[in-house]
């Protein structure tokens, strides 16, 4: 079996484009964010495609909506997760694993994913700062050994499968 890993990643756009670049070449990467499915919901109720103002308040209110009633974000993430454990799109395609990146988890769902999972948070940033806290790593995009610096952390991390193959229940929904 192939490495399996998941992050919670943050940080601005340059720097997640940057992450992404540099990972797939050696990982299947599976980009998670429960506001993708908010956007289906959106586009069947006559949605026009614009992501304002409007549709990001709509989507916030969705998704609160559906953690009140249905603890949605856990679950959707959840899925997924038992989705990877599965997945062997990394043997197929001659990768060093697959890579769950998870985006737009607020604080407690990041709290939640990384005690239940053993998740880790990496937050990319242009400038040097100090360590992100709990359970997570800080990384500067601009340093020249920004590469591998991430892959030395996916690679100490790819240890996670063995917990989140015997944590809690398996959630076996499909979405």
């Amino acid at each position: 079996m192939k490495n399996k890993c998941i992050v919670i990643l943050r940080g601005n756009s340059e720097g997640k484009n940057k992450f992404q670049e540099i990972v797939k070449k050696r990982y299947w990467i599976w980009n998670i964010s429960p506001s993708n499915l908010g956007g289906e919901v959106a586009r069947l109720l006559g949605w026009d495609g614009n992501r304002d103002t409007q549709f990001n308040i709509f989507i916030d209110k969705l998704l609160d909506l559906g953690d009140n009633y249905f603890d949605f974000r856990y679950w959707y993430i959840s899925n997924y997760k038992n989705k990877l454990l599965e997945s062997d799109k990394a043997e197929k395609n001659n990768m060093t694993g697959d890579l769950m990146v998870i985006h737009g988890a607020d604080d407690f769902l990041s709290k939640r994913l990384q005690d239940d999972y053993n998740i880790f948070e990496f937050t990319l940033n242009k400038t040097k700062q100090n360590d992100s806290g709990i359970n997570g790593f800080m990384f500067c995009y601009n340093d020249e050994d920004f590469e591998e610096q991430i892959f030395k952390r996916i690679e100490e991390l790819s240890f996670i499968e063995n917990k989140i193959e015997t944590q809690g229940e398996n959630i076996d929904v499909t979405v």
